[in-house]
C-alpha cells in the first residue's frame, strides 16, 4: 500500500487538491440553486457587493472582453449594480450580436429588454424566434409580456389565466407589478415551449380578456 502511495504520490495529490477546491465550491455556493431561473443573478449580486472584483463577469472581462459570455454577466452586474434592470440592455445586445446560441438566459433578458421599451411585435417575434429555436424543449425561463393596465372583469389574475389556458404551448405563471422611470406597468408572465410561438396570438388573447398595451 504505500509503495503504491509513493509510487503514484503527485496523483494523489491532484485528486486531494481537487477534492479540496471541489469541496470549497459547494461550501461557498451552497446556498444558490443552479435550477433556478436566476442563477447568474445569484452568483452575480453577491459578488457585486461583497467581493466586486472577484466576480465572474469581472474577470471574465478582464481576461476575455469580447466573449459573449463576458458581455452577458457584464450586463446582469451593471442592471444589479444601477438597481436597473434596463442599464443591461445594450449588453444584452452587444452579447446576441456576437452570434452566441448556448445562453437561454440571454435570449430571455433581450426580449424583456424589447417588451418594457414598448417595441413592435415583429421585432419582439424575431427575439422569441431566435430563442425558441435554440431552446425548443425549454421552460426554464419565463416570458414576461407588459400591459399598461387591465380594465377586464374579476382579477387580472384569473384573467389572464383564462385567457391563456387554450393556447398548447403557453403555461400561465403569475402577475406581477413593474415599475419604469415613472410609469407604473404590469407583466403578465408565462412560459413557453416549442418552436412555434405566435407573440401576436397571446397578447391579442390578453388584450381580448382586458389588458391594456401600447402595441
Amino acid at each position: 500500500m504505500i509503495r503504491i502511495i509513493i509510487k503514484y504520490r503527485i496523483l494523489f495529490y491532484a485528486l486531494f487538491v481537487t477534492l479540496l477546491l471541489g469541496s470549497w465550491e459547494i461550501i461557498a455556493l451552497q446556498y444558490f440553486k443552479k435550477d433556478s431561473s436566476g442563477y447568474s443573478q445569484q452568483v452575480e449580486h453577491r459578488n457585486t457587493y461583497q467581493l466586486p472584483e472577484q466576480s465572474l463577469s469581472y474577470t471574465l472581462n478582464q481576461l476575455y472582453p469580447e466573449f459573449a459570455d463576458s458581455i452577458f454577466l457584464q450586463g446582469v452586474s451593471t442592471s444589479f449594480q444601477n438597481r436597473n434592470f434596463m442599464t443591461g440592455c445594450q449588453f444584452y445586445d452587444q452579447a446576441l450580436d456576437t452570434g452566441v446560441k448556448h445562453i437561454e438566459e440571454l435570449f430571455q433578458k433581450r426580449t424583456i429588454c424589447l417588451e418594457r421599451t414598448d417595441a413592435d411585435d415583429e421585432t419582439i417575434q424575431l427575439a422569441v424566434n431566435r430563442w425558441r429555436q435554440n431552446f425548443p424543449n425549454s421552460r426554464q425561463f419565463p416570458y414576461y409580456m407588459s400591459f399598461h393596465g387591465f380594465q377586464g372583469t374579476g382579477s387580472p389574475e384569473q384573467a389572464a389565466q383564462q385567457a391563456l389556458k387554450s393556447i398548447p404551448y403557453v403555461q400561465y405563471d403569475g402577475i406581477q407589478a413593474v415599475q419604469l422611470a415613472n410609469v407604473q406597468t404590469g407583466e403578465v408572465m408565462f412560459r413557453l415551449l416549442g418552436r412555434d410561438v405566435n407573440i401576436r396570438d397571446i397578447r391579442d388573447r390578453l388584450e381580448q380578456a382586458g389588458f391594456i398595451s401600447n402595441r
